[in-house]
């Protein structure tokens, strides 16, 4: 077997923000290559383009989901941000390179050609590519953000299975979205016979019903009404889900998510006109009715995700025709979500402000506008959003801004630092934060550091990091074991710095 037929069929592993060495060579000259390197040139060649585009240049990439949920909607993902890019960092020639994105994907077309490329963090086991199954670091972090265990696919042998399972995996999270909005409402029309009218009268069905006269009245009204094509939907989707067996039960009782409580509002909701025999009607209304109100977009996320589970779109792998399918995570925002899962409740005299931690309909909370347009009342320019902010709960003391990088210390930027300097700045605050990631306990002792404001020693910027990497662990019991003693001196290390020389009380002069 040659060089190129080899690069068919297998599974291809890289880190996040790296080389991609592995699909280097197949990634300039497609007419040197025979019939299966052009199949992987021409997908190399597409995930190099924007995220948020690819279903523009290519409908089968419609079939990738984007944690949390589309490029769109993700601060730290551009939209010119891509899977796979070009860089010319130290060297004259671009290198292929991955970006901030880690997850799977498979690749197949009518031919029987195959291809899947699994991207995990770079942190776990010093930066050695490995399986989607084996990055420890990725899969705890998607089970404290998401209550959700990759570990259990297994893409090898139940591939089809995995990949539906990996859809389902996602209700919880896009379910708490898209109801923290309240429960889906749309005008309905309904039709009546009952002796309290409330539409218009209809006149052939009110004699077919009610000659003689029985004390009722035939009428059609339409209703702002929770029970809609939308919400009969997820109540499909969740009736599906449930008669998967023990992994369906389990997944509807996420207590962690409250997945429990929003399933039984969506079946009360949903009492009056559920029928298990009109799956393929609902599903072909919600088809052509897409979720469009801006508000409701979570919804429409979940719609989609909904119909992707009960028609298995992009979930069968198998020969026939040409899909592509996968499941990517922004890798900076599942890290920020996870540090939110230690931070939060963590402070005694402190609340911890962050986006997820806010009402849904109260989003703006979190952003702090720069500059106010001369002349106006309300119009601002830029804004400031930090990713952790510690208020105090007593008066005596200030506030304290935090800045999570997934990033190594050293690739912490002199834009980043500016960044935090006019969060401090804003906020009155004495002392910021830098939360990275270490590979290590030995990088670790080397790269965290304190730095101090030139002029003024009573403002100074902490970096600190969670060691994440693999370790001595064996075992992901093992790792998880390890990761709660880690933990334990990451939020000691950040009290520690807080309350180092006491904490300063608020400047009212600024």
């Amino acid at each position: 077997m040659n060089e190129e037929d080899s690069l068919v069929g297998k599974e291809y592993n890289l880190t996040d923000n790296s080389p991609a060495n592995v699909l280097e060579s197949y990634d300039h000259d497609r007419e040197r290559l025979g019939e299966n390197g052009r199949f992987v040139f021409d997908h190399v060649q597409m995930l190099t383009k924007p995220l948020s585009m690819l279903p523009t240049f290519d409908k089968r990439y419609s079939n990738i989901f984007l944690f949390p949920n589309s490029a769109s909607d993700i601060k730290d993902i551009a939209n010119t941000e891509s899977i796979l890019r070009y860089s010319t960092f130290k060297r004259q020639k671009p290198q292929l390179y991955t970006s901030n994105i880690a997850g799977i994907l498979e690749f197949k077309d009518h031919d029987a050609h195959q291809m899947r490329v699994t991207i995990t963090s770079r942190f776990f086991d010093q930066g050695k590519p490995c399986s989607l199954g084996d990055d420890w670091f990725l899969a705890y972090m998607m089970d404290k953000v998401l209550n959700f265990n990759i570990l259990g696919l297994d893409f090898d042998t139940e591939r089809d299975g995995a990949w539906q399972k990996m859809l389902m995996l996602m209700i919880p999270f896009h379910l708490e979205r898209a109801m923290s909005k309240g429960i889906y409402k749309q005008y309905m029309s309904r039709r009546y016979n009952d002796s309290r009218p409330r539409g218009v009268i209809d006149i052939p069905r009110h004699i077919s019903r009610n000659v003689p006269f029985r004390g009722t009245v035939a009428y059609n009204t339409r209703e702002f009404d929770v029970d809609n094509p939308v919400t009969e939907l997820i109540r499909h989707t969740i009736e599906y889900i449930r008669a998967q067996g023990n992994f369906g039960t389990q997944l509807l009782r996420n207590v962690n998510r409250d997945t429990d409580t929003y399933v039984r509002e969506i079946r009360q909701a949903t009492w009056k006109h559920y029928d298990s025999n009109a799956r393929a009607k609902i599903i072909h209304e919600n088809r052509t009715h897409p979720v469009r109100h801006a508000f409701y977009s979570e919804y429409r996320d979940l719609q989609q995700l909904c119909l992707k589970i009960l028609t298995k779109q992009g979930v069968d792998t198998g020969c026939g025709e040409d899909a592509v399918h996968g499941l990517l995570f922004s890798c900076s925002w599942l890290w920020e979500e996870y540090l939110n899962t230690l931070l939060s409740g963590h402070f005694k005299d402190y609340e911890v402000k962050h986006p997820r931690n806010l009402d849904q309909h109260k989003k703006d909370a979190l952003k702090w506008p720069i500059f106010k347009v001369g002349g106006t009342d309300d119009q601002t320019e830029n804004w400031l959003i930090p990713d952790f902010l510690l208020k105090p709960t007593a008066d005596d003391r200030e506030n304290i801004v935090m800045d999570a990088k997934y990033k190594p210390r050293k690739n912490i930027s002199r834009d980043d630092r500016f960044q935090l300097l006019a969060y401090k700045l804003y906020f009155r605050s004495h002392k910021g934060l830098f939360l990275y990631a270490a590979k290590d306990e030995a990088e670790k002792e080397k790269e965290d550091r304190k730095l101090i404001v030139a002029g003024d020693e009573n403002h100074t910027v902490e970096e600190i990091s969670l060691v994440v990497g693999k370790g001595q662990a064996k075992t992901y019991s093992e790792y998880c074991t390890l990761m709660k003693r880690r933990e334990k001196r990451f939020l000691s290390d950040i009290d520690d710095y807080i309350m180092e020389d006491g904490n300063h009380p608020v400047d009212d002069e600024g």
